[in-house]
């Protein structure tokens, strides 16, 4: 599968669906000052990862992120054209 990896300075704690794509999104897109996306990859069992290295400087310490993956499934892993899903919500603070 492929994955929209998203880390945001805001989260979403009810889990609304903005977009109406079915999937409940934990990270809020729509009122984000900051938005960092990577693209990623999973294998068969959905287990994937993706590098977002974290610049060394100290504006960064102490701020709190919000992680999450929507993941786009192929036909043929489906029974519908494409699946969309999103993984948990993630809460990251940096420390120094």
């Amino acid at each position: 599968s492929t994955g929209l990896w998203m880390i945001t300075d805001t989260k979403d704690p009810a889990g609304s669906d903005p977009f109406g794509l079915g999937a409940p999104l934990y990270v809020n897109l729509l009122t984000a000052a900051e938005l960092i996306t990577l693209n990623g990859t999973s294998d068969a069992s959905g287990n994937g990862n993706s590098a977002a290295p974290i610049p060394s400087h100290p504006f960064f310490v102490g701020r709190t992120y919000y992680a999450q993956v929507l993941w786009v499934w192929p036909a043929f892993v489906c029974t519908s054209s494409y699946l969309i899903s999103t993984s948990n919500g993630l809460a990251i603070t940096i420390l120094p």
